[in-house]
């Protein structure tokens, strides 16, 4: 795993490098994702029968209840955090609620200039096109603020030698990529707005995957950094619901009490 290539974090852009290793920089296809609006409530006239409801249906902008003092029941498939409430249920896409949390503290860093970084113990090599590299070599010192310290070894190869500490679930080479892919989007930019828009994705590409097994003191440590976000907590930054409800009077119609 990457993590035990991983030394102790410090400031970004303040340490020094270290030997290397090799790595392939692979080919971004996908556009970038930008924090989409919340979906908008369903329109009236539905069919009156109990059904599952989502946050978009309850309150777009604001949890509809204290996450921490939800009890959790467990983790399904892998993929869901099912918790009971005062009211009924409640089902969490872990993916989803922890990429709002990643999306909301990198937002966050980025205003505040506050980005901390995770040293490598051995650099990552990464091959890069002839341009890709040049665009690096430019931007190293915003790329060090950011936690992403890059060294250009020839035409085509870089090192990287750091990674943001909250994105530190991405692979380096991908991690550049998505970088990369942006700063050169539409003609070079100024790197604050294609950190910008990049942001989205790469909150995506480092939060928990549907199939991570969790702990319950990590399912009950995502609930509380959730319950943090006042922005949006309800909805990934694609604008996906991050959890859903059943009421128990809902339930207790489907089974007839």
């Amino acid at each position: 795993p990457l993590d035990r290539l991983r030394g102790p974090t410090t400031a970004a852009g303040t340490a020094p490098a270290s030997r290397t290793t090799s790595a392939a920089m692979p080919t971004s296809t996908e556009a970038p994702a930008s924090a989409a609006t919340p979906a908008t409530a369903p329109r009236s006239g539905a069919a009156a029968a109990p059904t599952f409801t989502s946050a978009a249906d309850r309150a777009p902008a604001r949890l509809p209840l204290s996450l921490p003092s939800l009890r959790f029941l467990g983790q399904v498939r892998k993929t869901f955090l099912v918790c009971e409430g005062p009211d009924g249920l409640v089902v969490l896409d872990q993916h989803a609620a922890d990429e709002r949390v990643v999306y909301h503290r990198l937002r966050t860093a980025q205003r505040d200039r506050a980005f901390t970084a995770q040293r490598l113990l051995f650099p990552e090599r990464v091959e890069v096109t002839p341009d890709q590299a040049e665009w690096v070599d430019r931007a190293q010192q915003d790329l060090a603020h950011f936690g992403l310290e890059c060294t250009r070894l020839g035409p085509t190869t870089v090192a990287v030698h750091t990674v943001p500490t909250l994105l530190r679930r991405i692979p380096p080479a991908t991690l550049l990529a998505d970088v990369v892919a942006e700063g050169q989007r539409d003609g070079d930019r100024a790197f604050s707005d294609a950190l910008d828009t990049a942001i989205a994705t790469l909150a995506c590409h480092g939060a928990i995957r549907a199939g991570d097994p969790l702990a319950p003191e990590e399912a009950q440590a995502l609930l509380r950094a959730l319950d943090a976000v006042d922005e949006f907590p309800t909805h990934c930054p694609h604008g996906r619901p991050v959890l859903l409800t059943l009421p128990f009077s809902d339930l207790e119609k489907r089974l007839g009490r």
